[in-house]
């Protein structure tokens, strides 16, 4: 049996596969997940994984928010919203 980490970008899209909702980019850092640590970098790795459309990013108001789906303009983004 292999017992190997995750890279970041896989923790990553293991969290926003495992969410219903968009995620803003403050919650991806410096966090425990059950796959491994994500830290300070993470929304810089977020980043690029949009910029290479493996996610979605979105900005509302001035929060960004990652997905694994299509940004969905249906979700009552609250005070938040645009």
């Amino acid at each position: 049996m292999t017992n190997y980490k995750l890279t970041q970008s896989q923790i990553i899209l293991k969290v926003l596969e495992d969410s219903n909702e968009p995620i803003p980019s403050h919650a991806i850092q410096k966090t425990q997940t059950p796959w491994g640590w994500l830290g300070t970098s993470a929304d810089r790795e977020a980043r690029r994984l949009a910029e290479e459309g493996k996610i979605s990013r979105e900005r509302v108001g001035k929060y960004t928010y990652y997905s694994k789906h299509k940004y969905d303009n249906s979700i009552d983004w609250g005070i938040y919203g645009n």
